[in-house]
């Protein structure tokens, strides 16, 4: 029987407000460090993947020195061509610390409030860094949602499985008493059911529905599980 939800953050329930590679070239233009908007993009999943790897290597573990370290890392890439006059770094980090910056998935608020409806349990798991508890804070559905397991302050990374003990520890529930939902099939999925937990792909594009294994909307989830658990 499924008593809590575990629920992504980034790509699940907010999204940034905007085009990131269009925010990337304003702020460097306001700063002197001219890049067209689609080599930004290019420029950050590239650096965004190096990052991924380096973490890997490292276990997956993390603190909040290497969250800083690693986004100061990729906004050097993005703008390696520049004379470096002026740091993006600061403005960026504070950019993105901002509620105004992001915005709710339409499906959320209604979801939780159904989820809540059905008296289950409801957190937050994010490999996002500690600047998450303002950004939440900011959006009234989302601000009580409890607990939030931060990846800088769990210490480590999802795909990790000890980001999973840490959560099964402090719901203080049986892992498959568990439903992870979330957007990334490695961290939020595999990785959730490789530590004996329950998991959800939310896939918004539809690109890898798979019957019961996905959902293409959060507002899905409510017959999802009132069809599981009356099969339970």
């Amino acid at each position: 029987m499924i008593q809590a939800i575990l629920f992504d953050v980034v790509g699940t329930l907010l999204r940034v407000r905007g085009s990131v590679r269009q925010i990337y070239a304003d702020v460097g233009s306001t700063l002197g460090l001219a890049v067209a908007p689609p080599v930004a993009e290019f420029r950050f999943r590239a650096a965004f993947r190096a990052q991924e790897s380096l973490d890997a290597a490292r276990g997956w573990q993390t603190d909040a020195e290497r969250e800083a370290n690693r986004w100061r890392a990729i906004l050097q890439t993005v703008f390696h061509d520049q004379s470096q006059a002026a740091d993006p770094f600061p403005v960026l980090w504070e950019h993105f610390s901002q509620p105004a910056s992001w915005e709710c998935f339409p499906d959320v608020s209604a979801t939780l409030a159904e989820l809540a409806g059905q008296g289950l349990r409801q957190a937050l798991g994010s490999n996002f860094d500690s600047r998450l508890h303002t950004v939440l804070d900011g959006f009234p559905e989302l601000a009580g949602l409890r607990p939030r397991f931060i990846r800088a302050e769990v210490g480590w990374s999802k795909p990790a499985p000890e980001f999973y003990a840490r959560v099964v520890a402090d719901l203080g529930l049986p892992p498959e008493a568990i439903l992870v939902v979330g957007d990334d099939e490695r961290n939020d999925v595999a990785a959730a059911r490789a530590a004996g937990l329950r998991a959800l792909l939310l896939d918004r594009r539809g690109g890898n529905a798979r019957n019961d294994d996905s959902l293409m909307s959060l507002a899905q989830l409510g017959a999802w599980l009132r069809r599981e658990q009356g099969a339970g």
